[in-house]
């Protein structure tokens, strides 16, 4: 685990080919930064339970949503690659 100004940052393998990386105690605003972060970049971005960004679907979420997702006090970002 890391510990940044903005939140705990976790990395894990996820099977032979993927891994995540987990962004955790993330306020509202760099909730929304790190979640908006090349989100096509991935496989998938998730904030607690809402999907940003799913390659399966290739759509991404409307800016409402994000600011939904991102509205408690402590949030959760997961990016899972590649």
């Amino acid at each position: 685990n890391i510990r940044t100004r903005w939140g705990d940052v976790t990395c894990a393998a996820d099977g032979e080919s993927q891994y995540t990386i987990t962004v955790s105690n993330l306020d509202p605003q760099a909730c929304r930064s790190i979640a908006n972060l090349s989100t096509t970049s991935w496989a998938k971005v998730t904030v607690g339970d809402t999907d940003i960004f799913d390659r399966s679907t290739n759509e991404a979420i409307t800016p409402s949503t994000l600011l939904s997702a991102c509205e408690g006090a402590s949030n959760t970002v997961v990016f899972t690659g590649p």
